[in-house]
């Protein structure tokens, strides 16, 4: 068994929908007022205190349904190590262009985005290695054929959103970002 392990670094997007009960957000919008919208306050570190609720302590204590990748920016760089050993670190708008006479690897678009259902969602831009994922494999050469990546939309942006290799999702190991940029918006 040999071990594949990629390293997403760079640029990234994280996506959550907030899966609060509907009477918890009517609670909630009950204490905010009418002084803030419902995603101002959620965005807001000093709400969980003021909420003193045990259960939710911070926007990361809410119940969510993410979606999360690598954006398709020039700074953004996907690296393959195949037993220990760097095989190919490629920048991801190479991933992207869709210009070329033979693609290096196979690229999936959702024909749909995360964010095409009703809801609550939170947005944040991420900076640093966006995910390190492994999978061990029975072959002794790796074939970039075999890797496939998925694609989604949000808004003007693309990101990868999966990597499969032989039809195998990785395993994610670890992640290590800073938050750049957070907002919200809700889908009705």
């Amino acid at each position: 068994m040999n071990k594949l392990k990629i390293n997403l670094l760079g640029t990234g997007i994280e996506i959550k929908r907030i899966l609060l009960p509907d009477e918890v957000i009517a609670h909630w919008k009950g204490i905010i007022g009418t002084k803030k919208t419902i995603i101002d306050a959620l965005l807001d570190p000093f709400f969980y205190y003021k909420l003193r609720d045990k259960k939710y302590s911070s926007l990361e204590d809410l119940p969510a349904e993410k979606c999360s990748g690598i954006l398709n920016d020039t700074k953004s760089q996907i690296e393959l190590w195949f037993n220990r050993k760097k095989v190919s670190k490629l920048n991801t708008p190479e991933l992207f262009n869709e210009n070329v006479l033979f693609p290096l690897f196979n690229v999936e678009r959702k024909p749909y985005s995360f964010t095409d259902t009703r809801g609550i969602y939170i947005l944040q831009n991420e900076i640093g290695t966006i995910g390190t994922y492994e999978l061990m494999v029975n072959s002794e050469s790796l074939n970039l054929d075999d890797f496939t990546f998925e694609i989604d939309r949000f808004k003007n942006t693309t990101f990868i959103k999966n990597i499969t290799y032989q039809n195998r999702d990785l395993v994610f190991v670890k992640k290590d970002t800073v938050i750049s940029y957070q907002w919200g918006f809700e889908v009705g």
